[in-house]
């Protein structure tokens, strides 16, 4: 089995008796199945061919010796050495709804790689040569999901809707139209109720539906990448394979939709076009979607005000029934965990449960106050005292533990929860009833309601809550505190109503003494308790005792890595901090809770050191910070010392000698030095490497850069190793880790941290410097591309791909991202007369035609107040006579344009804003037609940028008729796609402008 016939199956098996072909169900979609071709025997071979299709010519002995000899097309995959490979197999995958193969994978005993279908298409018609080694690796089935999404979005055969996916534009290979309704057009206003209604409550509606060119095509709709499953755990054959759009709705404060409702016209909310709707469910293995039908549960309530279809129910009193509908799912989407802030000792659910049912909220809210299987089995309370006895002896605490573990069958790509953390406490008089406290924040005065407290579910493996009460007042708390934010009662009589306290950023009095004056100041005001002052009583002896001098000495672990007190609860350790300058660092703090020790030593117990640290007293000695890499959580740094005197650091804290004493770095005065000396000392002592691609000169790290400077106005720079050792290596640009999306989440993009690499390019336009556009990660032979792009939650990088990576190229890659990340002229082509208008600037993020709208509202002059001119002509003709044709030019001159204005210029966008149209309408270009529509990926854009001498554009006219008949830029014209439309042109053809 030296080839792969793309094409082979349990029915045609062109390698006859040396390998099995089995077809197997892709575990992570029922969208794939692949083809296991498996050789009976491992074999070797320096190269592979792969086929579409083999047909043989030889009889069967001769099989295996000529295999590879069919006259087919095909692509030869050879090793990089000379070394073979021992394969073992190759998988073949493909979608349930057509015939085309997406992606193949070839494994080896030494490693695992892919071929995608975009790849091996035209490398296959081309009979290429390939190195293996230039094929992407993966680790495991798993994440090869989004790339046969990504394949499988390429194919013209099918509509894959994913419901779950938000933002602007289009996908699915620019098949689906992707529009979030912030707005409304002219053709739907009867909408703009239910979108206000969506937006004042928190919830906000997207609708999918294909381009024209499209509708034909049959629809298929995914979940998380998953067809969309009811509760048996298979697809919900209803919806698949039809023709239908759909249209989803959200909530801010939940992470999955919560209803879907497709419609066979469109999303028109007309009576008589048939909606079908589907509400999300939550179970124990994950997530599921139930028809919505009239004796659901949360709409039963609702038909005594409507009867009738669930479209009618819904769209019942203007809308509001959807909104309440909308706000039931909320509720039961959002895992709750209820604290009971008395507890002094662990509960349990069934505590909670009996508490809240006794209490009648179950009977009045069962939709909102129902036991979630995210409330914890228990919840262990630690009765702590030392704490506060220390500062005084009238306020006791306890920290409330919930152990969080992930939930069985959570999904590796939704694998983050929130749940909303609800505190009760005993109603006044009672012991087993409670009432719910009601949280606020201060803002310019007046009280807003903190509508909710939410907790991601992985961040720490333990989430602690601290409570503070006067001594044994258990009933009354007094301070509940949770990752840095304080809250207390408003007054006595609004105890249920508790305030954010302001300024308060650690939840351990030790750390943050503001809050036992809060305590001091509410067990006044709230239980009318003065706390008594220390009496000091007389001896009843008149015999002088020696008093006993105690010498306390702390111990200090630098070690020591999660929140914890030890050296016998002499020293606290708090929770984990991240660095503000980079976070790529964090740090723990050591506190004393003693106050009366009179010498300090420092160790490192995982190390086995004894440590001196040179200058420092205990006398003078406030606190210790010790700095680690977090992907070396064992391996401290750096170390801070703050003093009474201020700050001193110190380096170098694991030696090789078991005792010795480091001397204080007096050249690190501030956090930016201190990153500096992170850097450096981490790539020192995990012999790795940090690429900073914001540099741009000289060397650092045992890394050189060096510039190459194209003729297409672009500068490329590479980061290259100034040593022949490999080392691992992290990226940062600004000393921030580059960040990408994931759910519309910002997230670190961790793919690329601690790995190999030979090289780092980073590309940058001449003329702004200070923008990098395009990076390559450089390994052996592969390149790995992430642009700079943004959208309406900021800047990110994303995994791109530039076919045939020459200059060319990359300068039409490069041109696109700026024009992205950068902002637009506003050209109004309308304007037809000897005249001048305002040059405004507008975003340049992807939108659909309502978001447009928006973008336009938003346009800003800019700072130098610069106009474009308008010019109107008449064309004359060959016998020097007017013709009845004329052409009106705008002309853009940046000379009087500031810097600052100049280097938000990325392009030019043209817009109708007074005649033709009865609203504004931006003018979209494109270079080519597909059939009788336009296609998302033939638009031309208008790069212009601020090197860009003085312009002009000129648009012809017929005499009086507002309509443009043609629009000529930089010797290319366009021409509208047909009389009826002035919103879309087409190219046509290359002229001289004038």
């Amino acid at each position: 089995m030296a080839f792969v016939s793309l094409t082979a199956n349990e029915t045609y098996n062109p390698y006859k008796s040396q390998s099995i072909i089995s077809k197997v169900e892709y575990p992570y979609s029922k969208l794939f199945y692949k083809y296991e071709h498996k050789p009976k025997q491992s074999f070797s071979a320096r190269w592979v061919r792969v086929y579409y299709d083999y047909y043989r010519k030889w009889y069967d002995h001769l099989q295996y010796y000529f295999a590879g000899f069919s006259n087919d097309p095909y692509v030869v995959l050879h090793a990089h050495t000379k070394n073979p490979h021992d394969f073992v197999s190759a998988d073949v995958y493909y979608c349930h709804y057509h015939e085309l193969p997406l992606l193949v994978t070839l494994q080896s005993t030494t490693s695992k790689r892919y071929y995608a279908r975009s790849d091996f298409d035209p490398d296959i018609k081309g009979y290429k040569h390939k190195n293996l080694d230039t094929l992407f690796p993966f680790n495991d089935e798993k994440t090869l999901l989004p790339i046969l999404i990504d394949e499988n979005d390429k194919v013209d055969k099918i509509l894959t809707f994913q419901v779950d996916k938000r933002g602007y534009g289009s996908y699915n290979g620019d098949k689906i139209e992707l529009t979030r309704y912030t707005s409304y057009p002219d053709s739907e206003k009867h909408f703009e109720s239910l979108i206000e209604k969506l937006q004042t409550n928190g919830f906000f509606c997207f609708r999918h539906r294909p381009f024209y060119t499209y509708r034909s095509l049959s629809s298929y709709f995914l979940f998380n990448y998953e067809m969309i499953m009811g509760f048996d755990r298979k697809p919900i054959d209803e919806i698949q394979g039809q023709k239908y759009n759909v249209a989803v709705y959200w909530s801010d404060r939940v992470k999955e939709p919560l209803l879907l409702e497709f419609n066979k016209g469109g999303h028109t909310y007309n009576n008589d076009l048939l909606n079908i709707y589907f509400v999300i469910r939550r179970v124990h293995e994950g997530f599921y979607f139930e028809k919505l039908e009239t004796t659901t549960k949360e709409i039963k309530e609702f038909l005594t005000w409507q009867h009738g279809t669930i479209y009618r129910i819904l769209s019942h009193n203007n809308h509001q029934i959807m909104i309440e509908f909308l706000k039931k799912l909320e509720s039961i989407m959002i895992y709750k965990i209820y604290l009971l802030l008395n507890k002094i000792t662990t509960y349990t659910k069934n505590d909670v449960t009996t508490s809240i049912k006794n209490s009648g909220y179950q009977a009045s809210q069962p939709f909102k106050y129902q036991i979630s299987p995210a409330q914890p089995d228990n919840i262990t309370v630690y009765f702590k005292k030392d704490c506060v006895k220390l500062l005084s002896p009238d306020f006791e605490y306890l920290e409330q533990v919930i152990k969080i573990k992930p939930r069985p069958g959570a999904n590796y790509i939704l694998d983050r929860d929130t749940f909303q953390l609800i505190l009760f406490v005993p109603k006044a008089g009672y012991r087993n009833i409670f009432s719910e406290l009601l949280l606020y924040e201060y803002y310019d005065g007046p009280f807003k309601k903190v509508e909710n407290i939410y907790h991601a579910y992985y961040d720490s493996p333990n989430i602690k809550f601290h409570v503070y009460f006067y001594k044994g007042k258990y009933e009354t708390p007094l301070l509940f505190c949770h990752n840095g934010r304080a809250y207390v009662p408003e007054s006595k009589q609004n105890y249920y109503n508790w305030v954010k306290v302001q300024n308060v950023e650690e939840c351990l009095c030790s750390e943050n003494p503001q809050i036992l004056d809060e305590l001091k100041r509410l067990s006044r005001s709230i239980l009318g308790i003065v706390p008594p002052k220390p009496v000091h009583k007389p001896s009843h002896t008149q015999v002088k005792k020696t008093p006993k001098i105690h010498h306390v000495t702390i111990k200090f672990d630098i070690s020591k890595t999660e929140t914890m007190s030890y050296d016998s609860n002499k020293v606290q350790v708090s929770s984990r901090k991240l660095f503000d300058q980079c976070h790529m660092f964090n740090y723990y703090v050591h506190t004393p809770i003693v106050s009366d020790f009179k010498s300090i030593l420092f160790q490192s117990s995982v190390h086995k050191k004894t440590i001196s640290f040179n200058g420092i007293s205990a006398n003078d000695f406030q606190s210790l910070y010790v700095y680690f890499n977090k992907y070396f959580p064992n391996k401290p740094i750096l170390a801070k010392i703050q003093t009474k005197r201020g700050e001193k650091y110190y380096r170098n804290l694991v030696q090789n000698t078991q005792t010795y004493t480091i001397q204080e770095d007096t050249l690190i005065k501030n956090n930016s030095e201190l990153l500096v000396k992170l850097i450096e000392d981490s790539d020192k002592y995990n012999k790795r490497l940090t690429f900073q691609i914001n540099k741009k000169e000289g060397t650092y790290s045992s890394i050189n850069i060096s510039t190459h400077k194209s003729k297409h106005g672009y500068t490329k720079y590479t980061h290259s190793l100034t040593t022949s050792d490999s080392y691992k290596g992290f990226l940062l640009y600004n000393n921030v880790q580059l960040l990408g999306r994931v759910d519309g989440r910002t997230v670190t993009i961790e793919e690329i941290q601690d790995q190999v690499y030979d090289s780092v390019e980073v590309y940058y336009f001449d003329i702004d410097k200070d923008l990098p556009l395009l990076i390559n990660l450089k390994q052996s032979e592969s390149n790995f591309l992430y642009s700079n792009k943004k959208d309406e939650f900021g800047a990110y990088w994303h995994k791109d791909n530039v076919k045939n990576f020459n200059e060319e190229n990359i300068k039409n890659k490069l041109d696109f991202l700026y024009y992205m990340l950068k902002k637009s002229i506003v050209i109004e082509i309308d304007s037809t007369y000897d005249s001048s208008y305002q040059m405004k600037l507008i975003e340049n993020m992807q939108a659909d035609d309502i978001s447009t709208r928006i973008q336009y509202s938003r346009s800003k002059t800019l700072r130098s107040e610069s106009k474009i001119t308008v010019s109107y002509s008449n064309i004359i003709n060959e016998k020097m006579q007017h013709s009845d044709f004329r052409y009106v030019t705008h002309v853009i001159e940046l000379s009087s344009v500031s810097e600052i204005d100049k280097k938000e210029i990325g392009g030019l966008r043209f817009f109708m804003t007074k005649l033709g149209v009865d609203e504004l309408s931006e003018i979209k270009f494109y270079n080519a037609l597909r059939g009788n529509s336009p296609r998302e990926n033939d638009r031309e854009l208008f790069y212009y940028r601020s090197d860009s001498p003085k312009t002009t554009i000129y648009i012809y006219f017929y005499i009086e008729d507002p309509r443009a008949l043609l629009f000529c830029y930089m010797n290319k014209s366009f021409k509208r796609i047909s009389e009826q439309n002035n919103i879309e042109w087409v190219y046509n053809g290359d002229i001289k402008c004038y």
